[in-house]
């Protein structure tokens, strides 16, 4: 069996070809890849810098502690998500605080209707000042920083999911309490008296 040369070497450069714009059209589309977050992660940047500032500006306007960028009337359907966000303010200019945000649903507007499981003032979102957490299918909000710091004087602002599985339409009337410790999160006491708490009720319209 004779080895044909000629076509082993135009194979090879074939192959060698083929190879080159493999690397080619990777290296584009790597490129393309990488401009595309960057320009996504831009825009999410900026935007959540207006946020803030808005945020901002209505917590030195109201001097509360947490404020949510949507009002205190959420309208959302069973099952599908709401994504808003909530900004919450160091009162403390000499150090970082920690704070904890608490969901409670009080009651729906319904006299003869229960919040969720057959209860009323149950924990559906974030963290109490003891630590606990919502159950199971309790949990209302399955994006939201329970526990966070925010440095001296400023603000720090947090993306919040509300997502409701198994409630009845209804509306329901929300209490989200805010715990500011007395230390930054490495340190603070949950127990000391100097921990500040503040309530914010809204309410959630269910459909």
């Amino acid at each position: 069996m004779r080895w044909n040369k000629k076509a082993a070497l135009e194979l090879s450069i074939t192959a060698i070809v083929v190879l080159i714009i493999a690397i080619t059209v990777l290296g584009l589309a790597i490129f393309f890849i990488k401009n595309l977050f960057k320009g996504g992660t831009d825009i999410f940047t900026g935007e959540l810098a207006k946020i803030k500032e808005q945020l901002k500006k209505n917590l030195e306007e109201t001097g509360e502690l947490v404020i949510m960028d949507r009002g205190t009337e959420l309208e959302v359907k069973r099952g599908e998500r709401l994504d808003f966000h909530i900004g919450a303010r160091n009162t403390d200019t000499s150090k970082p605080r920690c704070f904890r945000i608490d969901m409670i649903c009080k009651n729906p507007f319904t006299t003869d209707e229960k919040c969720v499981n057959g209860k009323n003032n149950v924990i559906v979102g974030g963290k109490d000042s003891i630590g606990d957490s919502p159950q199971g299918g309790e949990n209302w909000f399955p994006r939201l920083l329970a526990e966070f710091e925010v440095p001296a004087g400023d603000i720090a602002v947090s993306p919040v999911t509300l997502q409701i599985a198994n409630a009845r339409p209804d509306t329901y009337l929300m209490e989200m309490q805010v715990i500011q410790g007395n230390d930054d999160c490495q340190s603070v006491d949950w127990g000391s008296p100097e921990t500040t708490t503040q309530t914010k009720r809204f309410n959630i319209a269910l459909s």
